[in-house]
């Protein structure tokens, strides 16, 4: 299913303006209706300012459709605006960024790094393990449950799963831990 909505800056405003049922979709099939949906929005007197989406292959291909010179595109001339120049700009949506984030991470391959030091997916393993034995119950990270850390193939595609992994206080906690955890080690 392919959705246009339409959400307001700074008024309540979250709208569908349109929806395709559909299997398959390239970004080459996706130029024309976003542009052709950004055209009827100004003409009944909405400023789009950005379009908003994941990181699927036919979004990335669309964004890809309006480089110049092979060189990346973050915004294009919004030929549509009423007032003469304003530009459209292409933001990914921040709930997939974190996704992204969480999947390089737990991937044993890739590490965060704060400061000059290395936070592995193995110190956020360690901090879980350590957070569930403790005895009173009272935990440091109590939304932090066994499925965001052991994930399987089902849940690296869960946005609300990397979510909740990713708030700054789990890394705060993580870092804590983590140079905890050098210092009994050295």
């Amino acid at each position: 299913m392919l959705v246009f909505m339409v959400r307001g800056l700074f008024q309540k405003l979250n709208y569908p303006y349109t929806q395709f049922a559909c299997s398959k979709l390239s970004g080459d099939q996706i130029f024309d209706p976003v542009w052709e949906a950004v055209s009827r929005l100004e003409r009944i007197g909405f400023y789009v300012l950005t379009l908003t989406c994941d990181g699927a292959s036919p979004n990335r291909r669309l964004w890809k459709l309006h480089e110049k010179d092979k060189e990346p595109v973050n915004k294009v001339l919004n030929v549509f605006a009423s007032e003469g120049t304003r530009y459209l700009y292409f933001i990914s949506d921040p709930p997939h960024l974190v996704k992204t984030i969480r999947n390089s991470w737990c991937n044993h391959k890739r590490n965060l790094w704060c400061n000059g030091k290395c936070i592995s997916w193995g110190h956020l393993v360690k901090l879980y393990l350590q957070d569930t034995k403790t005895a009173l119950g009272l935990r440091l990270l109590p939304t932090l449950k066994f499925e965001h850390i052991y994930l399987s193939t089902f849940s690296k595609m869960r946005v609300d799963l990397a979510a909740q992994v990713c708030p700054l206080h789990t890394y705060i906690h993580c870092i804590m831990f983590s140079l905890c955890y050098c210092l009994v080690w050295l």
